[in-house]
């Protein structure tokens, strides 16, 4: 069992060896996690194959007629010098790794885009006091002018907007409570 867990594994291992070899053998130098990355919110930055006799890893920038570069004498180039001045549009980017002199030993390029980052809400702050407020008066109001079937002189009407729209308790307004005679009483006293 155990020799058979051990060469899963070490199965496992070498189709994934292999399986980014052929990614590499597709063309791409770039190693970084973000090698099939299409858009970005924030400035990227790319971790490229370290060829010999590489002197400058290059990245360029081009958009709407503009071009931006940024080099590096180390295999990781990061595009945030750039980044603030590039539009949130498609834009094509090409990487390039040169020798001392300044001749193109790789190069490679293709699309992205540099996406829109979430801005926020741009509203006024709430004023919740005036809300507060609000409401308030509106319970007032209501109390003192609203329509009910029911009131009671110096009580707002939402006091009673629980109550029973009939004027007498009822067996369906008062449930068990009506069968006690002090309920009947006290509503007729209030109410004479």
């Amino acid at each position: 069992m155990i020799r058979i867990g051990f060469i899963s594994g070490v199965s496992i291992a070498l189709f994934i060896c292999a399986a980014n070899q052929e990614s590499r053998a597709e063309g791409s130098r770039i190693v970084s996690w973000n090698m099939q990355s299409r858009q970005f919110i924030d400035a990227p930055a790319f971790q490229l194959l370290s060829i010999p006799k590489t002197g400058t890893y290059r990245v360029t920038v081009e958009q709407g007629g503009k071009s931006w570069k940024v080099e590096s004498s180390h295999p990781w180039i990061d595009l945030a010098s750039i980044w603030e001045h590039v539009p949130v549009k498609k834009f094509k980017i090409t990487f390039q790794w040169l020798d001392a002199a300044g001749k193109v030993l790789a190069e490679e390029g293709n699309w992205r885009v540099k996406a829109p980052d979430w801005q926020g809400f741009h509203e006024a702050p709430e004023d919740w006091a005036a809300a507060a407020d609000r409401a308030v008066n509106y319970l007032i109001r209501v109390g003192e002018q609203g329509s009910a079937p029911y009131r009671e002189p110096g009580m707002p009407v939402w006091m009673w907007s629980a109550a029973s729209p009939t004027p007498q308790p009822t067996r369906e307004s008062s449930g068990p409570g009506f069968d006690h005679h002090w309920l009947r009483d006290e509503f007729q006293r209030r109410h004479d």
